[in-house]
């Protein structure tokens, strides 16, 4: 088995689907440890003024910059949830008016591992057309969950790959604030309302959020302590899974879930 940082590997990956794929993507597939902590918001515009203007909060923070988007979020599943079931996420992620998007397998961050693996990148992701179908990705969905899961899963990740449907769809309205502080950490602060529909019960459903997250080497020390921080400055937040994926089952899947449990 070849790593997928292998740059050999990488390049025969993209010679081999270079009809879907550019080979001036070769430095977009990426491996990253993801810091994410979300907490649902009863009245959203109202907390976001509150949380925003909280001066202890953000002491020592400058604020970088704002942006607004829309995000959608498609996620790949087995119709059992095979992948969700074992901290596994297979997602597209889509902002509107953009030609490219994001093709992400990620080990949810929530679950334990064991501890000679704890230290191993929770992330795989890749820059793709937004038009392309993720089957003409399966090798490298393959490839990536056999990293995440070094210890092994007991079928065939290249037919599994294959074999995952559009389970549910999450469109995502943000409003982003992005500080920076004295000691490097820089969260991203997202506003964020998102519905949220199956594709296998047809229910929908919607929740408000605040999403913050950091992707630049954060220091998991100084992101929990601001964490907690925020948390005591505002005691009215209540946390929710980290996972878009794990909220969107337990909103829209309540019924497959009971039935599953019987």
């Amino acid at each position: 088995k070849k790593p997928t940082n292998n740059p050999k590997y990488i390049l025969k990956y993209l010679l081999k689907n270079k009809k879907s794929i550019k080979i001036h993507n070769m430095e977009k597939i990426a491996k990253q440890n993801y810091l994410n902590t979300k907490f649902v918001l009863d009245n959203l515009k109202r907390q976001q003024k509150t949380i925003l203007t909280h001066k202890v909060t953000f002491t020592g923070f400058d604020r970088l910059g704002y942006e607004k988007d829309v995000m959608i979020k498609e996620y790949y599943d087995t119709p059992d949830f095979f992948l969700q079931e074992r901290g596994l996420t297979v997602n597209r992620n889509v902002v509107k008016g953009k030609k490219t998007c994001e093709l992400v397998v990620r080990f949810d961050t929530e679950r334990e591992r064991i501890k000679f693996i704890s230290n191993i990148p929770d992330t795989f992701s890749i820059e793709i057309p937004t038009k392309a179908s993720i089957y003409n990705y399966t090798e490298f969905i393959a490839e990536s969950i056999s990293e995440l899961v070094p210890s092994g899963i007991s079928v065939d990740l290249t037919q599994l790959a294959n074999s995952i449907i559009k389970v549910c769809t999450l469109t995502k309205n943000r409003e982003i604030f992005r500080f920076i502080n004295i000691v490097g950490l820089k969260p991203n602060f997202s506003f964020v309302s998102m519905k949220m529909e199956s594709h296998i019960s047809r229910d929908k459903d919607t929740i408000d959020m605040l999403e913050v997250t950091c992707y630049e080497q954060a220091k998991v020390d100084d992101y929990n302590a601001f964490i907690k921080k925020l948390s005591f400055n505002n005691p009215t937040l209540i946390k929710l899974p980290t996972s878009d994926m794990d909220i969107a089952r337990e909103s829209l899947f309540k019924n497959l879930n009971s039935e599953g449990k019987k």
